[in-house]
């Protein structure tokens, strides 16, 4: 096992979330943030975020008369669409290039950031499904399976243990939690 290095952890990304979402402000905390860690944390809540902020036109706005699509239909195009994007996260997420701390983090972040996108899609596709049909219940399915993908998606301390396991079998020393830590966000 590599040489022990603490995870900072998400308490500095949430003492850090409310200058993030005033756009100036923010921008700048994400430019000056060293840790490419703490700046996947911040996107990563950033995104959350949004699927939780989208149930207030939900709740306010949900009106079914005239609706072009019905409550079965949405659920039906929210749910098939939605598990589909998160079947599709393998086929777009690698094994993670432990040639350098560079290549690795660049590797993790993409994949991080892939599965992300990804499980953005199906609170997306419950929205737009929302507005045809009037029915809330179609959002939350779609906010339902873009949390579970989001789960995954989220660079937490016990994804990054598996992560050091598999680094490990795969014959490197690389420390997971510093280097990602050590690096800033790759362009």
């Amino acid at each position: 096992m590599s040489t022990p290095y603490a995870d900072p952890g998400w308490g500095p990304v949430l003492r850090t979330y409310p200058k993030l979402i005033v756009p100036f402000i923010g921008m700048r905390a994400m430019v000056g943030q060293t840790s490419g860690l703490q700046s996947m944390r911040m996107v990563w809540l950033g995104f959350a975020n949004v699927l939780v902020i989208i149930w207030i036109p939900v709740l306010l706005f949900g009106q079914r008369d005239g609706a072009p699509l019905g409550l079965s239909t949405g659920i039906a195009i929210t749910a098939m669409l939605g598990v589909f994007a998160q079947l599709l996260v393998p086929r777009f997420v690698h094994e993670p290039d432990v040639s350098s701390p560079e290549a690795f983090a660049g590797s993790y972040q993409r994949a991080t950031f892939i599965r992300i996108g990804l499980a953005e899609a199906a609170g997306w596709i419950g929205f737009v499904c929302f507005l045809l049909s009037g029915h809330w219940f179609v959002y939350a399915v779609g906010f339902v399976i873009s949390g579970a993908g989001m789960w995954d998606a989220a660079p937490r301390r016990k994804h990054l243990d598996a992560l050091q396991e598999q680094v490990e079998s795969m014959g490197s020393d690389l420390h997971v939690v510093r280097t990602l830590d050590q690096q800033r966000l790759t362009r």
